[in-house]
């Protein structure tokens, strides 16, 4: 897999809300520290578009992908300080 590369995960079973929903993921790389219990770096995209653009989330750092590309069928967040909090 690519860095970058983006994949569906259909039936994703371990969502907070519980009901089971395709969701995306977006491929970061793997681990390089001896030792280290993650070994793929893997975030999850939100639909909940709204929330970054004007709403608690807007001032977080985060990338929007448009409906039509990489595969995305609606506007999605990946939201990179997800990652680092």
């Amino acid at each position: 897999m690519q860095l970058g590369s983006v994949f569906i995960w259909k039936k994703f079973p371990f969502r907070e809300e519980g009901k089971e929903k395709d969701r995306y993921f977006v491929y970061f790389g793997k681990s390089h520290f001896p030792g280290n219990p993650i070994n793929i770096f893997l975030i999850t995209t939100t639909s909940k578009v709204n929330e970054y653009e004007e709403g608690a989330r807007k001032n977080r750092i985060y990338y929007k992908f448009k409906a039509g590309y990489f595969g995305f069928v609606e506007d999605c967040i990946l939201d990179l300080d997800s990652c680092y909090s």
